[in-house]
């Protein structure tokens, strides 16, 4: 339930333009990426839920596969100008003072 809502909730902008220019926009761009990275956590977790019933080893490696995809995802769409994708600050960024 939680992470089919995560899915709803992370639903990009709508993409705008051609066939080609909406495809590159939902695969490639960052607020769409978190919408893959939950849906690929979502993935991961339906797949460790049934090897929870049918034990087999590449059922474990296909779950965590999708979950360090999604995990890669969630990193990618959280970084900005000012944050990288180790979630450091990028150098020559501009300095913000404390926010309350």
């Amino acid at each position: 339930m939680g992470s089919s809502l995560l899915i709803y909730a992370t639903i990009g902008p709508r993409p705008r333009g051609s066939f080609c220019s909406c495809v590159m926009q939902v695969l490639f761009s960052k607020p769409w990426s978190l919408f893959w990275g939950s849906l690929a956590f979502f993935l991961g977790s339906i797949i460790f839920t049934y090897d929870s019933f049918v034990s087999a080893p590449h059922h474990s490696i296909i779950g965590y596969m999708f979950f360090v995809t999604g995990r890669l995802a969630f990193l990618w769409g959280s970084t900005t100008d000012e944050v990288n994708w180790l979630l450091q600050r990028t150098p020559g960024a501009r300095k913000r003072g404390p926010t309350l």
